[in-house]
């Protein structure tokens, strides 16, 4: 191979456009003897690759870093489940709490007032009336609604037992006879 080809294969091989047997015949040429001055960076690079390829991790060091990978992995994503969790519980808390304290306060400040609580007995009747008129104004109001609901639900049974008439009726096509 030409040095220029050499320089273009190192290009793709920078951009990641590369494939196996491009890489296979880069490496050869880099592990080879005849390497330019100028490539000779790239030479110590291949050289480290392929050193790094032929050793196997052993089942010491580079099994237990392994599994810790692994294992923190999975740690990492149940943790960031329960941050969420616990973050939103903290938060309903603060609303429940927020929400007691309102509800409180306000209710505090009622009751140094009373309510409900009339010393003259006629102007109690009077408020009661009132109430009881109110009441039932909108009771009879909800009533003759209520009416014309009964109206509608007999004509749906005058129309049920229409169509049950109907299916006991013999059926006559003609009802004259044959004619002649």
């Amino acid at each position: 191979m030409t040095i220029k080809e050499i320089e273009d294969l190192l290009t793709r091989y920078e951009e990641g456009t590369t494939n196996r047997r491009e890489e296979h015949l880069l490496r050869e040429f880099f592990l080879g003897p005849e390497v330019p001055p100028h490539l000779q960076e790239y030479r110590a690079f291949f050289r480290f690759a392929r050193a790094e390829s032929r050793e196997k991790p052993s089942s010491g060091l580079g099994m237990k870093i392994s599994a810790r990978l692994h294992e923190s992995l999975s740690v990492q994503v149940t943790s960031k489940r329960r941050r969420l969790v616990y973050t939103f519980s903290i938060a309903a808390s603060i609303l429940l709490l927020a929400g007691l304290i309102f509800t409180f306060r306000t209710s505090l400040f009622r009751a140094s007032q009373p309510y409900g609580t009339i010393t003259d007995p006629q102007l109690a009747y009077t408020e009661a009336s009132n109430a009881l008129l109110l009441v039932s104004g909108n009771l009879n109001r909800g009533l003759a609604r209520m009416n014309r609901m009964r109206y509608l639900d007999q004509g749906i049974r005058q129309a049920r037992l229409l169509s049950q008439y109907d299916k006991y009726q013999p059926i006559s096509i003609n009802p004259d006879g044959p004619e002649k």
